[in-house]
């Protein structure tokens, strides 16, 4: 069984009889679908060998079977519909191999990664491919349905979707997209942050909007992931990000703002709250609630020719032969002047790593007098030498000891894969057609 094994797939068996292949055509109507699926999930006609995937939610596990040599998408759909009591069809995928055609039902998970587009009277369609700067028309409680959106950063700068709402259009929420660089594997952190260039400090989403949601957004092979410019009290949630160059969250300007269920797996920084400027965070509170972040070293880092910690391909100290790799750390904050840093509320979340030469200052929570509460935190030591601490952590055990717990070597690494697992199979319309093969498996040097 693989790891998606877990999943509980009930198929119903439709049999066509000993008609020819050319007559053993399911053909479904627009209307037995649900309006929310793109028209590349259901195509009109399946014939020969197709597969597609429509929405549906069941109670109980059921079975049905029909007979027939022909057979019409909207009597099944119909059929479905009054055994199950339902208007529309949920987590149904429908594969037609000759001479059979079957339903697998896939319970759907309760994480509601697109509630707001339930609930949503005023929805912009953000759908289609973007290759130019996606400004975002606001208004109060506006949602915006990206799900089938992709957007490729290779000639925007700073952010590829940029909202700038003030305090008359609060309450919006950005749902879905996908978002990528083509960037090559081993492009350095100075390609990426591309000054005077054409992608210049580029981010997959730059909120200046008050309130705003950033909800099941897929982002890989990015500069920074989502990134808060005076967006007051925003939230990022659901959204899973993967080898991010830079900062997976990046809160320069200090705003009040929450991370909730997201998945960063792989990351140079975790998140970013160090100003550049004359910003000042007090006052201002960050909570991440069940957060799984990654650090993973990138080639070619930040000022890899005069800064130490940096390896080879084989986790070795580097020694100038071939290509460098190092991260940042899970933290990035001001720790010189404590006073004008955001304060953090950090809840059941896991932070991991595992390449030790990389050094310890990196392995590092925020300083315990910015924590203002802490519960149920996992450090995942990935590696097979004992975690090399850090005084950091050593100071908020202090303050708060029963907040953290230390994982090493295999039972960390059998506990990140399964929280990674846990987080795909509760969020699978969340780059749903880009899923891994191993989830929760570290693959170092990540080349594609």
């Amino acid at each position: 069984m693989t790891v998606y094994g877990a999943f509980l797939t009930i198929l119903i068996v439709l049999t066509f009889g000993s008609k020819s292949p050319a007559s053993q055509v399911l053909t479904f109507s627009s209307n037995s679908v649900d309006d929310k699926i793109s028209d590349s999930d259901h195509p009109n006609n399946l014939s020969g060998k197709s597969t597609f995937g429509v929405n549906m939610k069941l109670e109980s596990h059921k079975y049905l079977r029909f007979n027939a040599s022909r057979v019409s998408g909207d009597a099944v759909s119909e059929k479905l519909k009054q055994r199950f009591n339902k208007k529309s069809l949920n987590d149904l995928k429908i594969t037609f191999i000759e001479p059979e055609l079957k339903i697998s039902f896939i319970p759907q998970p309760h994480t509601k990664a697109f509630a707001c587009l339930n609930s949503a009277s005023d929805v912009v369609n953000a759908k289609g491919f973007h290759d130019s700067k996606y400004t975002t028309l606001n208004a109060k409680n506006r949602t915006f349905d990206a799900r089938s959106a992709v957007f490729l950063i290779e000639k925007e700068t700073h952010g590829m979707i940029t909202s700038r709402g003030g305090t008359n259009s609060t309450g919006m929420c950005w749902a879905g997209g996908y978002s990528y660089s083509s960037k090559p594997w081993d492009a350095s952190w100075d390609d990426h942050k591309d000054l005077g260039g054409a992608t210049r400090n580029s981010s997959v989403i730059n909120n200046a909007s008050h309130g705003m949601t950033v909800t099941g957004l897929h982002f890989f092979n990015v500069h920074d992931g989502p990134r808060s410019n005076n967006g007051v009290n925003w939230t990022v949630q659901h959204v899973w990000g993967e080898y991010v160059r830079d900062d997976c969250i990046e809160n320069d300007k200090f705003s009040s703002g929450r991370v909730y269920d997201s998945l960063f797996d792989g990351c140079y920084t975790g998140i970013s709250t160090r100003s550049p400027n004359s910003s000042n965070g007090q006052g201002h509170v960050v909570t991440l609630e069940k957060v799984l972040l990654r650090l993973h070293p990138m080639p070619y880092p930040y000022k890899w020719r005069s800064k130490s910690g940096n390896i080879d391909d084989n986790n070795n100290p580097y020694n100038g032969i071939g290509i460098p790799y190092r991260h940042g750390k899970f933290f990035k904050y001001d720790e010189r002047n404590l006073k004008i840093n955001n304060h953090f509320v950090l809840k059941d979340s896991a932070f991991a790593a595992g390449f030790e030469h990389i050094g310890v200052s990196k392995f590092n929570l925020p300083h315990p007098d910015l924590i203002d509460q802490c519960q149920g935190v996992t450090f995942a030591w990935l590696g097979d030498s004992p975690f090399p601490g850090g005084d950091s952590i050593t100071a908020v055990r202090r303050k708060f000891p029963s907040c953290i717990t230390i994982l090493e070597g295999q039972e960390a690494r059998d506990f990140w894969r399964q929280k990674v697992i846990d987080w795909h199979q509760r969020h699978p319309d969340v780059g749903k057609h880009r899923k891994p093969a191993n989830p929760g498996e570290v693959v170092f040097p990540l080349r594609f």
